[in-house]
């Protein structure tokens, strides 16, 4: 059987002069060739346990669950309320100013026997636009990454106000997104909303764990490894279980693939993986830093003055806790809901510093046993149903934003706020 390294090679090192058409049959002979080969691997990796004494301390230790692939059985939804948040985001780079729209909004969807019982939404059925200048941002791919992270922080904002505001219990909080570790270490200060990302975070993890509320955040579409780089080095030490192994060229798939990839030929439909320890997380509000003191230092952030308080006051307006410290960890794995889509990575944050491997594996498995009946809908789209209309309740559409754009068009004159010229060529089909 030819290994995935000779049919990378043949690929990649084909420099014969091709048609347009002969290149993509070549791609995808190539990409039957691997696919072959990586179920072939998948359906092995499943079958790994994680229980040899001869794997090391240091490999052992982010890892929960001693089997690669557990089943999962769909929990009967009568009676369980679950909550979605999701958030809009969209940036518009004009001549002289970059701006940025957002919105979120929570669904909450309660079931019966029957089916779904009572749905509502938080703060509105249709929630407000908020749109803000950014200034100091001379690269578009910053502008892009500041504006994601107000709009988490928005989301996580609208997730505690929800928790505190809601009068029926809710069971499970679903968060459309990765845990925006990414925003925690940020190499560049951004001292505010560094500020306003941990207190939002702390007031909704706090609030949640308070009331018995399973928040977890759903990755839809990922290109991490973390998953693949784990099995590379933890294979050798339990491979003799699985002995075909040996003959297959398993390190190369692994290390040229992203998880979400690999995991779809490893789990069944139904079935989760193995999960881990992502990181410890500590976070901490320093004495100095409350939200008063913070309202009165001078920006040194990416808004207006005037855009940044009124952004800083919508998102703590709901906070009236003063628990400043965090301290968990993060946990990882994913989760095969439909047969005809990659599985769902999904993320929470245990913060009981009694918990054990047992805990972390029971809640992996509630949570899973919720996700998975809310995301079978279509066969081909596996994600949880009050993740779709928390989507569709806060997408902004383009007429709005061409509103706001040609009202400032209209009263400025000036060319800050005209449409770049790659936008507006009269000759665009």
């Amino acid at each position: 059987m030819q290994t995935i390294s000779a049919a990378y090679d043949e690929f990649y090192d084909n420099d014969r002069e091709m048609t347009l058409h002969e290149r993509i049959d070549l791609l995808a002979q190539h990409i039957r060739k691997i696919s072959a080969m990586k179920m072939q691997i998948g359906r092995l990796v499943s079958q790994l346990s994680f229980e040899d004494k001869k794997i090391p301390a240091p490999l052992r230790l982010p890892l929960v669950d001693e089997v690669c692939v557990t089943p999962i059985e769909a929990t009967n939804l009568n009676g369980i309320t679950v909550s979605a948040i999701d958030g809009g985001l969209i940036t518009r780079s004009l001549v002289g100013l970059d701006l940025f729209f957002l919105r979120s909004v929570a669904v909450s969807l309660t079931f019966s026997s029957h089916g779904i019982y009572r749905v509502s939404y938080f703060p509105s059925k249709y929630p407000s636009l908020e749109f803000y200048h950014l200034k100091n941002t001379s690269k578009q791919m910053e502008a892009e990454t500041i504006a994601g992270l107000y709009r988490t922080i928005h989301e996580i904002s609208t997730a505690a106000k929800l928790i505190k505001s809601s009068r029926k219990h809710i069971d499970f909080l679903l968060m459309d997104g990765g845990f925006p570790d990414q925003y925690l270490s940020l190499s560049k200060p951004y001292t505010r909303l560094h500020y306003a990302l941990k207190k939002v975070l702390i007031d909704l993890i706090t609030r949640a764990q308070d009331k018995g509320i399973y928040v977890a955040w759903i990755v839809k579409d990922s290109r991490a490894t973390l998953f693949n780089e784990f099995l590379t080095q933890i294979i050798p030490y339990v491979i003799k279980k699985v002995p075909a192994l040996y003959k297959l060229d398993y390190r190369t798939l692994l290390k040229s693939n992203r998880d979400m990839d690999l995991f779809f030929y490893i789990l069944s439909v139904g079935s989760r993986s193995f999960t881990l320890r992502k990181k410890e997380l500590e976070l901490t509000l320093e004495d100095e830093d409350t939200d008063a003191s913070l309202m009165n230092q001078t920006s040194n952030d990416f808004l207006t003055s005037t855009d940044e308080k009124q952004f800083l006051t919508n998102v703590l307006s709901h906070d009236d806790d003063d628990r400043t410290y965090l301290a968990g960890d993060l946990y990882s794995f994913y989760l095969k809901v439909v047969p005809y889509d990659v599985p769902l990575r999904i993320e929470f944050v245990d913060t009981n510093p009694n918990s054990d491997r047992q805990d972390v594996i029971t809640t992996a498995n509630k949570i899973s046993a919720v996700v998975l009946p809310l995301s079978q809908f279509n066969h081909q789209y596996g994600v949880p149903s009050p993740i779709i209309e928390a989507d569709a309740r806060c997408k902004i559409k383009r007429e709005e934003i061409d509103g706001i754009i040609s009202y400032l068009q209209k009263y400025t004159q000036a060319p800050e706020v005209w449409i770049k010229r790659r936008e507006k060529s009269p000759w665009n089909w």
